[in-house]
């Protein structure tokens, strides 16, 4: 008798060939994952494929590779193909198809806005399921790394941004080299670079947008940006989650370095993959700006938002008077109305006070900036300043730390899993569009996770 299992002589010929389907339990999740693509719409990528030449791999097919990737933690390319060829559970969904690795990163570069899609097709298919309530969505953000290198960076001063006479003469048959700054001549790669990177600033300028003082040749529209570990080139993405059980409702990435602009976006976000408004949302202090208060009371949504308490402790100091428009300092000296600035960027205008005079005041070395040379005191006040009162005075109650409590036991779990569980440290493309594209479906890849852990849940119920 023998002692162990030699399993089968590899030599030996069946009469009747495995099928694929033998290796794959009948529980096994993946069968409930290949049901769930096939209920997207991918007529779009589909219509788009001629009927001349060879076959080409199914729009499905690929879809499914790229999202079960992301499911598994692979986003490689060369690792998806591989995959495809080793991995029993990839050879079960491509149905023993095996595309290359240039295949699937054409596949995803070319149709990456309608496989951003599939994000709002797995909200409807969880609201649908009865998983989306919308009586509470948390919205956070967070920074994922970008694929530009330190090195790829140059200062902005430092550029030579007229670059229209180079390129016309790199157009010109003569051959004639361009004439570009001494420290860009050592390639002709580096030429390249630095007419990348000037045509994208000119590109800003002309938009109006903001210059910032370094930009990569690589990828001119990641920029550096401020993490709680790291200051690196990053992509600053966003994400709106329902609470009933965690479904995704709306996310995009954005190249803004924080969040004070975004819940506008993100609220219009969540319409467009709902068709609703939710009736209640959570977000923490990055998002504490006019605009986004404003929109909230434009939808008629009942916001939390934690506040930046720079107002309250300002008027917890100064008290105000609405008969004179004065302040009041500790020391009782008015601080009068000036002027208002405007800040066109920001969208946030000030009115300024300013004391007479703190000359003696025993205030005076905390109360006065270092360093101040009129050797006055002044605050500046928001115009709608009656918005960060009203909200920092609902955030301070009961209520407003039990949804701050809720906020982020519902949406920061996600950024952990898909961080950490999922190894996402980095984005593997490069470009806002292609950035956000990516991130979306790595939420619709979440998504899909949730929606079969659900329907596992109901049929064994039932």
């Amino acid at each position: 008798m023998r002692k162990f299992r030699e399993g089968k002589d590899r030599q030996q010929v069946t009469f009747l060939p495995p099928s694929i389907d033998e290796y794959i339990g009948e529980e096994d999740p993946v069968m409930l994952f290949d049901n769930l693509v096939e209920e997207f719409d991918l007529s779009g990528i589909e219509s788009s494929y001629g009927e001349v030449g060879a076959p080409a791999f199914s729009p499905s097919l690929l879809t499914k590779v790229i999202l079960y990737g992301k499911l598994r933690g692979i986003r490689s390319c060369r690792e998806l193909s591989r995959a495809c060829r080793e991995n029993l559970l990839f050879m079960y969904l491509t149905r023993g198809e095996k595309p290359d690795f240039r295949t699937i990163n054409l596949f995803r570069k070319r149709f990456a806005k309608e496989l951003s899609e599939i994000l709002a097709e797995t909200v409807q298919v969880a609201i649908k399921e009865g998983m989306v309530s919308l009586e509470h969505v948390a919205i956070d953000g967070t920074k994922i790394k970008g694929y530009a290198s330190k090195k790829s960076f140059i200062k902005v001063a430092d550029l030579d941004l007229d670059f229209s006479k180079d390129i016309a003469e790199d157009e010109n048959e003569s051959g004639d080299e361009p004439k570009i700054p001494e420290e860009l001549r050592s390639a002709k790669a580096q030429r390249e670079w630095a007419k990348r990177a000037a045509r994208r600033f000119n590109e800003m300028e002309a938009q109006g947008r903001k210059i910032p003082k370094q930009i990569s040749g690589t990828d001119p529209e990641c920029h550096y940006l401020h993490s709680p570990k790291e200051t690196s080139p990053m992509y600053n993405v966003q994400a709106a989650v329902d609470s009933k059980h965690q479904i995704v409702v709306a996310g995009y990435a954005s190249a803004r370095g924080n969040d004070n602009a975004e819940l506008p976006f993100v609220l219009e976000e969540i319409k467009k993959n709902t068709e609703t408004n939710p009736k209640q949302v959570s977000a923490d202090k990055g998002y504490s700006d006019v605009e986004g208060l404003e929109e909230l009371k434009r939808r008629n949504i009942d916001g939390y938002v934690s506040q930046i308490e720079r107002l309250v402790k300002i008027e917890q100091k100064f008290k105000y008077d609405a008969s004179s428009d004065t302040y009041t300092c500790p020391d009782g000296r008015k601080l009068l109305y000036i002027h208002t600035n405007v800040d066109k960027d920001a969208k946030r205008d000030y009115r300024i006070y300013q004391s007479s005079d703190c000359s003696g005041c025993k205030f005076a070395s905390t109360c006065l900036r270092k360093g101040s040379k009129s050797g006055k005191r002044s605050i500046a006040i928001n115009v709608k300043g009656d918005l960060f009162r009203e909200m920092s005075a609902k955030m301070r109650g009961d209520l407003g730390k039990a949804m701050a409590t809720l906020r982020s036991a519902t949406v920061e779990p996600i950024f952990g899993h898909l961080k950490h569980a999922r190894n996402l440290v980095r984005f593997f493309f490069r470009g806002l569009f292609r950035i956000d594209s990516d991130w979306k479906l790595e939420l619709a890849s979440f998504n899909i996770q949730k929606i079969i852990k659900f329907r596992r849940e109901k049929t064994a119920v039932a």
